[in-house]
Formats: C-alpha cells, sequence, structure tokens
C-alpha cells in the first residue's frame, strides 16, 4: 500500500525530502504526519467505506494528502477541477466532496454541491505544526483500503473512468519503477495532476522506492524545471517543445535528466534539438491509462531508430490480424495482468469493446521488426483509404513533419460536399507555408486527384494534461458534416 510506503520511508529516512512543491520542500515525516492529521479529522465524520469522495483541490500536495487519507479510511477516491468536471463523469455511490478551507470561499462550495453530496471543509494541513511529533503508524486494516479513480483523455470518445483498486498497488509500483529505472535517488517532476494516469502512477511509483516529486505548476515553470536537481520526467512532445523553447541558452544544456515522451509521437526535429540542448537521455514510452505500467518503451541518445520501442518489464505485447491470429503488421493488443484495469467504470459497452478474452485493445497499428522491436503506427480508424485499400498514416505524416519543420501533421482521406475522394492534410506550424512546399507534399500522393491542406496555429486538444490532437475534431474540421 502506497501509505504504507510512506509511513515505512518516514521512520527509516525521516528527514529524506519526499515532496517539493511551489519551493517547499516536505520531509517523509512531515508528509505522514499531513496525512495522518487529515485522516484524523476526515475519521470523525464516520464517511461509508467503499464509496467515492471528491477531492477538490488545486494544490498537488493537498491532493495526495487528502486522497491518501480518505483511501485509508475505505473510501474510492478522485481528483477534479470542478463539480461541473465531476457532473459530467456521472458518478455513482458518492460520499462526500472534500475541500480545503482556503479554496471553499473562492469555490462558493457552502451552497453548493453536487447532487446532494455534502461538502467536508478540510482545515489546513500542511503547515508548522506537521514538522515535528511522532511518525504515525497504520491503524486501519489493509486490505480495507480503498481505490484511486482516474479517467482516459477521451481523444477516442467520451471519457471513461478507471478504477485503480488497492490490491496490487504495491506490484504495480514496483513494476512502474523498474520500467522506468526509479531509485531512492529519483527526483522527478510531477508534469499532471492525479486525474490522469501518468500523474498517478508516475508519484506513486517514486515513493514506493523512497524518492522525491517536484510540483511547480506556476507560470515559467519549465525555465525552473532543473532547479531542485530533477532527473526524471514524463512529457508529451507539446510539453518538450515548450521546454526547448523555454530554457536559457547560456547556461549548460546537458542536464542529467531522463525524459520521457508519451501520448503521441515524437518527431526526429524536435528529439534532435532536445538531445541537442536539454539532455541526452531521452525516450520515448507508449502506455495506456488501462495498463498498469508502460508496455513499450524506447531509450535513445540518437534518433535513429527512436520509433521502434522494447517490451518493458516482461509485458507481453502482440500483433494481430483481423482473425486474432499473431503477424508481423496488424492491431496492437496487450494481454492483461493482475496490475492491469479489466473494464471500464459504468461503461460496459465500451469495456466489451476494448477488454476482450483477457488482452486490452487500445485501438492502434502497430509493426514487428525481426529483433522484436515494434512501432507504432497509428490508430485503427485514422488509416488512409485509397481505392479500397488501406495504409497506416503515422510513419507518413512523421515524414511530412520532417520534411517540412513543422510541428505536427494530420492526414485524413474521405469524401468531400460532392462525393469526391480526397485527401485532407492538416499542419500545425507558426509559420506559412509556400505553395511549393505544399506542392511537392502533393505530388508524393498521386493516387488522389485532390490533395486539400489546412494550416493552423494549433490543434484541437483534449482537456486533460496529455493535450492529445483531437483527430475526430479535426477531420469534422476539414471535411465538414458530409451527408450519407
Amino acid at each position: 500500500m502506497l501509505i504504507e510506503r510512506i509511513y515505512e520511508w518516514a521512520r527509516s529516512q525521516p528527514t529524506k525530502t519526499a515532496i517539493i512543491c511551489d519551493d517547499i520542500p516536505i520531509s517523509y515525516a512531515s508528509f505522514s504526519r499531513a496525512i495522518d492529521r487529515a485522516r484524523s479529522f476526515l475519521e470523525r465524520h464516520a464517511l461509508p467505506a467503499n464509496r467515492t469522495a471528491i477531492v477538490l483541490v488545486n494544490s498537488p500536495l493537498d491532493a495526495w494528502v487528502l486522497v491518501l487519507a480518505l483511501r485509508s479510511l475505505g473510501l474510492n477516491t478522485i481528483c477534479v477541477n470542478s463539480l461541473e468536471w465531476a457532473a459530467s463523469l456521472q458518478l455513482r455511490q458518492l460520499a462526500c466532496v472534500v475541500v480545503t478551507q482556503c479554496e471553499c470561499k473562492s469555490r462558493k462550495l457552502e451552497a453548493k454541491t453536487l447532487a446532494g453530496t455534502p461538502v467536508i471543509v478540510v482545515p489546513t494541513v500542511v503547515d508548522d505544526t506537521i514538522l515535528t511529533g511522532d511518525v504515525p503508524v497504520i491503524q486501519s486494516n489493509l486490505s480495507s483500503f480503498g481505490g484511486h479513480l482516474i479517467w482516459t483523455s477521451g481523444s477516442t470518445g467520451i471519457s471513461k473512468k478507471l478504477l485503480l483498486d488497492s490490491t496490487h498497488e504495491d506490484r504495480r509500483n514496483a513494476s512502474w519503477a523498474r520500467t522506468l529505472s526509479y531509485s531512492k535517488g529519483t527526483i522527478s517532476f510531477g508534469a499532471a495532476g492525479l486525474s490522469s494516469g501518468v500523474g498517478f502512477k508516475s508519484p506513486s511509483a517514486v515513493w514506493h522506492v523512497g524518492g522525491c516529486v517536484v510540483y511547480d505548476w506556476g507560470p515559467d515553470h519549465l525555465k525552473r524545471l532543473f532547479r531542485h536537481g530533477v532527473n526524471s520526467s514524463m512529457f508529451t512532445a507539446p510539453v518538450l517543445k515548450d521546454l526547448v523553447k523555454s530554457l536559457d541558452t547560456s547556461g549548460p544544456m546537458d542536464h542529467d535528466c531522463e525524459l520521457l515522451i508519451g501520448a503521441g509521437f515524437l518527431s526526429v526535429a524536435l528529439a534532435e534539438q532536445a538531445i541537442s540542448r536539454v539532455t541526452k537521455r531521452l525516450g520515448i514510452t507508449y502506455g495506456a491509462s488501462e495498463i498498469g505500467t508502460p508496455p513499450l518503451l524506447s531509450r535513445f541518445e540518437a534518433t535513429t531508430d527512436m520509433h521502434w520501442l522494447a517490451a518493458g518489464d516482461g509485458r507481453t505485447v502482440q500483433i494481430v490480424d483481423e482473425s486474432g491470429n499473431e503477424c508481423p503488421e496488424g492491431e496492437l493488443r496487450i494481454p492483461l495482468t493482475d496490475i492491469d484495469c479489466n473494464s471500464y467504470l459504468d461503461d460496459q459497452e465500451a469495456s466489451a469493446k476494448l477488454f476482450r478474452n483477457g488482452f486490452f485493445y487500445p485501438g492502434d497499428m502497430a509493426v514487428r521488426r525481426s529483433d522484436g522491436r515494434i512501432r507504432i503506427l497509428g490508430r485503427v480508424d485514422d488509416v488512409l483509404n485509397v481505392q479500397g485499400k488501406k495504409y497506416p498514416v503515422a510513419p507518413l505524416e512523421q515524414a511530412i513533419q520532417h520534411h517540412l519543420g513543422v510541428d505536427e501533421v494530420c492526414l485524413f482521406s474521405g469524401l468531400n460536399i460532392a462525393g469526391n475522394e480526397e485527401l485532407g492534410v492538416a499542419i500545425q506550424s507558426g509559420r506559412q507555408l509556400s505553395k511549393p512546399e505544399l506542392a511537392a507534399v502533393a505530388r508524393g500522393f498521386p493516387s488522389f486527384k485532390r490533395v486539400r491542406f489546412t494550416v493552423m496555429n494549433e490543434f484541437p486538444r483534449t482537456e486533460t494534461g496529455a493535450r492529445k490532437t483531437r483527430r475526430s475534431v479535426l477531420k469534422k474540421l476539414l471535411f465538414g458534416e458530409v451527408p450519407p
């Protein structure tokens, strides 16, 4: 159990920094006291176990303290930014909404609840009183600990809820730590909140092995990324691009930090900029909120082979054809283990579609080469249909992106309003592209009589930390609503 590990580290290394939030370091001993203090306060409310508590706070430190305290009382937890967001998730069996005193007035929660769910206002739990005193011990039966709910980005549909139960929490954290090489010396930057898979699983794994997590979400936080000795972080490609732009080029550029990029494709150009200007310890992960640990990973210092990923920590990844037989190129599927989810919460239809016969189908196409490494080719639904033959888009998009030197490229084939087949090329770029540049790209697709380009400053993206491109929305912008 994560809370048990934190309490153990509080006894064996009490002065070791567990978390730094907005430049304020909190030791393992102080972290455990804050959790225990919140637990004692919440325990007096006699909350019903096996129900869900909504945690509504901005501070990641407060969020972690409250989540761990509530889970120790047998409640499942979920972190949200607003009650409107919570309402959209259609949560069931709610026990309470928990908010800190300092945020209660600004949110005007005294007279506003979610479907009649009571609001519990918790006094300040992180102050000077947690700096001294005895280190607490676990007082609950570990089997009664609650789980934590996260939700997917919704890039392929409506956001879906997942329950990470406590039964296999230690195994999940240990596997994540092995996959990402976390240790006591790890100082990880927390780039996402507890509502996402990475935002919850990565810090949990760091604390499982006695490391430190740094949070700084203020303005220009990327300029301060390495101030506390951060040596590990997981980003998306857009965040990496902002990081490269934000760094002061007059200082040292080779930071001793491993940056792992996930939730989308990393361009060769951006990878080369990051290696030359930020760190030589760059990697790519392929994961899913539904899977306990990233099943595929590529660490590299040169970009030649960067998109070919290897299985991590004993994971097995398969590529199958339409009949479910393994093949070199086809649809990706991941055999489920005890540390993975096996269904969505309150969504039997989506569960039946993506969790089948002991496998999770993330909806991606992939190819395996002779050494066993795998390259992701793009979404199963995002293929180019050329006169009845389907082609994966990811390699084509990456080639155009590299050729033009732009931020991102998305390709779509479809029928225009006149009913003619055409290729839509969406380009995210801050610069204007010349007609000769676009014409050169069009010549690469002779099977299409018409190639239409749309250049945008920013693609439509999901609202979660991953900020994935909403391809379905982008395609509608290109083709409009075509009548049947």
